[in-house]
């Protein structure tokens, strides 16, 4: 996949070529916009300043951005009211337990279908059984073909072989075209729960037809079935419609060990038979229609997609529809659409329908195929330009949906503009669709009820920006005409949509369930539920899983708010069912290598796991709950690890559930793995004994410690540590004295994210493991303070006891699941290889590097393979160094760039094909065998500056886990030259002495500040800076043979 990057402005001035903003405006990126209402209409105007004369005789809210603070007010100003600011993310959330903003109607280009495009069967004689094909249910069903002439279905004898051998014999009689097992006369009892694994013929007794197929194994058909099951339990064991739409896509969607499709057609056509014909869908009898066709070996395509009159773009769109993206990606690479002209840009067009469902992550990439096809179909006719606005403006509409409703986490990590840029989506949106609308007269009324449904969209869109712009409600609110307005264009246009008699399924289901959103804003709760629940039956009928999941995660939420109706019990199926459904869908999400698509997709769905997580903790089912939380952390990461081939020395390395991982836990080990939610925050504990509690973090008063303030606070600790030695010198030179404040966050902080419960059991541990979440991957867990230093003043540096001093071996790791996986792939390292640079054009000079590797020599003797000096440092030769086996030292400067961490990078020497940054989008594409990499190398533990709310980073260290090390220690922020080649220096020591990895780490920062609390000196470098730095993340087990 082509992966591109811009810069914000960048992004700006790419959508306005696409969109209909005047030239003049054009050239730069507005600093304000006034959303502007009265009576009759409501809108924004981007604004080049908060001064800009245009808002003379205007009024509504102003919104602006000043030196990286966000700004709002009434326009004009009341001299009552202040202006309302920003600081430091503190901001009534939009995902608080009273809000649905995490809630988005499925946009017209994600319906589902199902079927089209796949292999073809062709029997000879029969239907089904299908012709070479695999079939789960061993009673099978007969179905005949029709034969030519008076009689299609004449009598007679079909006869069963498994090899040679006669397995059953029987007579059909005339008229007869399916039998199922059940109805064949005579069965042998050793067949009658249906056939044994294994390769079956049926054949005509006295005729040509016969058909080959084969039986699963019965652990193979457990397997397959097993999530099946799982669903009963949640759909009260109703075998209905919805059931058997899940399992249909889930037997269709199939793939063997090599990722190829092996869809169960015949199991999915005797499910949907299942069903009286009253009871299909109109989706399930079309999906039968297709499946028959197919096993028939003909090809028909049943759809109400309007044909382009390109086979391969319409190809590509029915399985779009049908939520098989990265098939339907294939087909729009192909060389066949690269005419330059309409179906490129058809192409170009549909890539981007499918970027889109990436969410944020896939942003630049999705914005660069809008742009492609808009210039190559600039003067198609007025169906492809319509297709162009309506899909570009729902693209830009999501883009307003994801920074708004994940606003509070991203300023609060940083994040500039968030809000405005989510105003300026929000207009480029609406421009796209008004052209839409303008093109929708000149083809049909179907096509206007498509534009009246995503307008509805983004003005309840609107309303929530508004929303989320006003006071808390238990304030007086100011905004409130303002959301009313939004909210009666969105009804009146969903209305309108839902009552067009030309609407098909899909809109209508769009329009029902935003009529359904608007009434749960309303709190008017029980109209909500009969909106709902219309809105459901319709994606259902249309076949739209996507549409299902949507409505299934607001009957949740209604559920939870409505009081005295439905209960937690409720909320909690409905949730679920939406969760399942999401990773059904995820599973057809584009592999982009990177993972970063995937990423994007369930970043938009963790609000529901978010909620389940909260309610299972309620009911105080820990473990379950756990199994939620590691499901929105490191899924990219897991992925790769799974697909990953197993060593021969170690073929019993697998995926194992929870449960297996709790049950085979490893003895005095001890796990916390944090969660950060929209409002609250959690912190599961596992035990030596593999036993799961979970704490809601909160501070001394034992009042929960809202997320936003929690990332807002690690941020700053973050920043106030970085660089300290420069700091402290200042504070020296100005004979300031030393700041010891750090000791009083660090100490805030261990009381709010180590419970006072749990304390005595972790100093007891052997190991304990730290599973961090969003920003708490930044965090210096190693320096939590557990006892101030009362006596500490500005003469020396404080003297405070840290949580490392417990005793336990400390490291981290992405997710339990990824921890598991890589520590049942260790082997002892025999190697040890290094590249040290000390001398930069463009960077500080680093003494240090030169004594790095003159200690790892003396540590590691004749296991050091190869060091590459400074002078062949190139990205090629280290590029060389990282697919070699054992430690491999990367002694350079490093740089993270958090707001891009995919050009973050480690410091080279360039060459003829490399420009000397290895990027962390370059190490996410080459395969590494470097077991255990040391980056003495500034920021290199960093990554996102906003991770996504699933969890997953796209930084340096991310990376190299990703490529195939397996584990990794890196810099939280710079390395002090002085103070870093100490700590490796012993580190090196340990490990070559047979210590694991998190061993030789925690010990050698022990001994650190042992050595200089005895020293009987003002020691600054007791500060955390100088020897925090440093984390050990991934297998912790790692270590070196101690054989010669």
């Amino acid at each position: 996949m082509r992966i591109i990057t811009f810069n914000l402005t960048t992004v700006f001035l790419i959508l306005v070529c696409c969109s209909r903003i005047p030239a003049q405006d054009a050239g730069q990126m507005p600093q304000a916009v006034l959303i502007q209402y009265d009576d009759e209409s409501i809108s924004i105007v981007p604004l080049s300043s908060p001064q800009d004369p245009a808002l003379q005789s205007a009024e509504g809210i102003l919104l602006w951005a000043d030196r990286g603070m966000e700004q709002w007010r009434p326009y004009p100003q009341n001299p009552s009211e202040e202006k309302i600011e920003l600081v430091n993310g503190l901001i009534q959330p939009t995902r608080s337990p009273d809000a649905t903003s995490s809630i988005s109607v499925s946009a017209f280009t994600t319906q589902l279908d199902q079927l089209t495009g796949l292999a073809l069967f062709r029997g000879n004689g029969f239907i089904s059984p299908a012709a070479g094909a695999m079939h789960l249910n061993p009673k099978i069903v007969i179905r005949r073909e029709a034969q030519e002439g008076d009689v299609a279905y004449p009598a007679v004898t079909l006869t069963l072989l498994r090899g040679n051998e006669e397995v059953l014999t029987f007579p059909v009689t005339e008229g007869t075209s399916r039998i199922t097992w059940s109805e064949i006369p005579q069965i042998p009892e050793s067949f009658q729960e249906g056939l044994t694994s294994g390769e079956y013929t049926l054949r005509e007794a006295d005729g040509d037809r016969s058909v080959t197929f084969e039986i699963e194994s019965p652990e193979n058909f457990e397997w397959v079935m097993e999530w099946p099951e799982e669903l009963k339990p949640l759909l009260g064991d109703d075998e209905g419609p919805l059931y058997v739409h899940l399992v249909v896509e889930h037997l269709l969607g199939q793939l063997d060990e090599e990722g190829k499709p092996i869809p169960y057609y015949s199991d999915a056509l005797d499910l949907i038979e299942t069903l009286p014909e009253g009871e299909r869908t109109t989706a399930l009898e079309q999906t039968r229609k297709v499946i028959l066709s197919r096993l028939e070996g003909e090809e028909e395509n049943v759809s109400y997609l309007a044909p382009t009159g390109v086979p391969l773009i319409d190809q590509a769109r029915e399985l779009i529809a049908n939520g098989k993206w990265e098939q339907a990606n294939q087909l729009l690479d192909s060389s066949e659409l690269k005419d330059g002209g309409r179906k490129e840009g058809l192409a170009a067009l549909y890539r981007a329908v499918i970027l889109t469902e990436s969410g944020l992550s896939q942003t630049m990439n999705a914005i660069a195929e809008y742009r492609q096809a808009s210039l190559l179909l600039q003067n198609s006719d007025a169906a492809d330009r319509f297709r162009i606005s309506n899909n570009y403006g729902g693209f830009l509409l999501n883009q307003t949906q994801d920074r708004l409703y994940n606003h509070a986490f991203s300023i609060a990590t940083g994040t500039s503009n968030v809000l405005l840029e989510s105003a300026l989506f929000w207009n480029l949106a609406r421009a796209q669709y008004e052209s839409a609308q303008e093109l929708a007269s000149e083809l049909s009324d179907s096509h206007a009820a498509v534009v009246e449904v995503n307008q509805a969209r983004l003005f309840a869109v609107l309303a929530d920006l508004i929303r989320t712009l006003d006071r808390p409600d238990d304030e007086e609110r100011l905004f409130d005409r303002a959301v009313a307005r939004a909210t009666l264009f969105a009804h009146e246009k969903a209305s309108a949509a839902s009552n067009n008699e030309s609407t098909d399924a899909i809109t209508r289901a769009s329009a029902y369930e935003i009529l359904a959103q608007i009434a749960f804003r309303k709190q008017q709760f029980e109209e909500s539920r009969n909106e709902a629940k219309l809105a459901e039956a319709a994606y259902l009928d249309a076949g739209s899983l996507a549409g299902v999941e949507s409505v299934r995660r607001l009957r949740g939420l209604i559920a939870l708010r409505h009081q005295g109706e439905g209960s937690p019990e409720d909320a909690l199926t409905h949730l679920l069912i939406s969760h399942e459904i999401a990773e059904l869908l995820r599973e057809q999400i584009p592999d982009d290598q990177i993972g970063i698509s995937r990423a994007g997709f369930l970043a938009r769905r963790t609000y529901v796991n978010e909620l389940i997580i909260g309610l299972l903790v309620e009911k105080k089912e820990y473990k379950r709950a756990l199994s939620f939380v590691e499901l929105a952390k490191a899924r990219s990461l897991e992925d790769v690890l799974i697909e990953q081939p197993v060593e021969e020395s170690d073929a019993s390395a697998s995926q194992r559930t929870l449960t297996e991982i709790l049950e085979a836990w490893p003895k005095n080990t001890t796990v916390l793995e944090y969660y950060l939610g929209g409002d609250r925050s959690w912190v599961f504990i596992i035990s030596p004994e593999g036993e799961v509690v979970a704490h809601v973090l909160s501070r001394l008063d034992e009042k929960p410690w809202p997320s936003r303030q929690l990332v807002t606070g690690v941020k700053q600790l973050q920043q106030n540590l970085g660089s300290q030695a420069v700091k402290m010198r200042q504070r020296l030179v100005a004979r300031q004295g030393f700041d010891n404040a750090w000791q009083q966050e660090l100490h805030e902080f261990y009381n709010v994210l180590i419970p006072n419960d749990a304390r005595e059991q972790i100093a007891q541990s052997e190991s304990l493991i730290v599973i961090p979440h969003h920003v708490l991957h930044y965090f210096p867990f190693a320096a939590l303070v557990t006892k101030l230093d009362d006596a500490a003043d500005s003469k020396g540096v404080a003297k405070p006891e840290f949580w490392i001093d417990a005793g336990f071996n400390l490291s981290f790791a992405p997710s339990l699941s990824t921890w598991d996986l890589l520590r049942q792939n260790s082997t002892p390292l025999q190697s040890a290889n290094a590249v040290g640079i000390v001398e930069f054009e463009d960077a500080p000079r680093l003494p240090g590097v030169e004594l790095d590797l003159a200690n790892m020599r003396l540590a590691f003797k004749g296991k050091v393979n190869k060091v590459v000096p400074g002078d062949k440092a190139t990205e090629a030769n280290v590029i060389n160094l990282l697919q070699q086996p054992g430690l491999l030292l990367f002694s350079t400067h490093g740089q993270n760039l958090p707001d891009n961490p995919l050009m973050s990078y480690l410091l080279c020497r360039s060459d003829a094909e490399h420009d000397g940054k290895l990027t962390g989008r370059e190490l996410y594409s080459m395969p590494i065998e470097a077991d255990l990499i040391v980056m003495s190398a500034c920021y290199s533990g960093l990554a996102d500056r906003s991770p996504l709310p699933s969890d997953d980073l796209f930084g340096l260290q991310r990376a190299l886990l990703h490529s195939g090390s397996q584990t990794v220690l890196s810099g939280l922020w710079d390395i002090y030259d002085a103070t870093g080649p100490i700590l490796i220096n012993e580190f090196f020591e340990r490990m070559a002495n047979g210590e694991d990895a998190a061993k030789a780490l925690t010990e050698s920062q022990r001994s650190f500040l042992n050595e200089r609390r005895n020293s009987g000196k003002t020691e600054p470098w007791l500060h955390p800076y100088f020897w925090a730095v440093y984390t050990v993340s991934g297998n912790d087990q790692i270590h070196f043979s101690t054989a010669k």
